[in-house]
């Protein structure tokens, strides 16, 4: 298991105030729409991106409400542990790992069954598909649609593979510009962002019939 350390909070040169948020359990409001998509926007319109961290007591709040979103969601458990439910599925992370949501995948977040460390720290990046590329470009056509019309609804890194320590340093890397005080910083995230995809995407190859008909059950729920 790979062990990334968090270096605390920068401010952030060039970017919205709101660029970097801070989430607690008391401060943590999750509004959706009739179908649970949530009404949040992440990032601005013109930079749809937003990195959090986000530090929850378990004992004082139990779970994170059902919600989904068209944006692509990478979480990495910074300490303690978490269960992220899908559907039926429950993924549990600990400390180091990370776990890749797919657009219009529903989730919610909770604390394990019987969970002993109540308290759990995790970092996630939320963004939009076209932040790797346009939609109307060949990047995009080639390589993000068939991710997120056709790919595997989520993927769940242990940091064990080659390419799941890859994935994991761009990922750092990322959390890296954020933090800092660099210039050109989104042009910075943009690229961090579509190396961290270079490793992915193939590991998302194309889900079977039982996973997307799931995808779909759980999206519409």
């Amino acid at each position: 298991m790979v062990q990334y350390h968090h270096k605390g909070m920068r401010g952030v040169k060039g970017l919205p105030k709101e660029f970097i948020r801070i989430v607690t359990e008391d401060t943590v409001e999750m509004i959706t729409d009739d179908t649970l998509r949530e009404m949040k926007s992440h990032g601005t319109a013109d930079f749809p991106f937003q990195y959090y961290i986000e530090t929850f007591d378990w004992k004082r709040r139990e779970f994170i409400e059902w919600h989904w979103h068209n944006e692509i969601e990478f979480v990495h458990v910074l300490d303690g542990v978490i269960e992220c439910h899908m559907g039926e599925q429950t993924i549990c992370m600990k400390k180091g790992d990370a776990l890749f949501i797919n657009s219009g995948v529903i989730h919610r977040y909770q604390a394990p069954e019987n969970c002993k460390q109540s308290k759990c720290q995790f970092s996630d990046i939320i963004f939009s598909p076209e932040l790797i590329a346009p939609s109307s470009s060949a990047i995009y056509r080639k390589y993000v649609q068939p991710v997120v019309t056709q790919g595997q609804p989520f993927l769940l890194l242990h940091g064990t593979e080659a390419w799941e320590r890859k994935t994991l340093e761009c990922y750092q890397m990322v959390q890296e510009i954020c933090q800092s005080e660099q210039d050109l910083t989104e042009l910075r995230i943009q690229i961090g962002i579509s190396e961290l995809w270079l490793y992915l995407a193939p590991q998302l190859k194309k889900a079977d019939t039982e996973q997307q008909l799931n995808k779909h059950i759980v999206t519409q729920a």
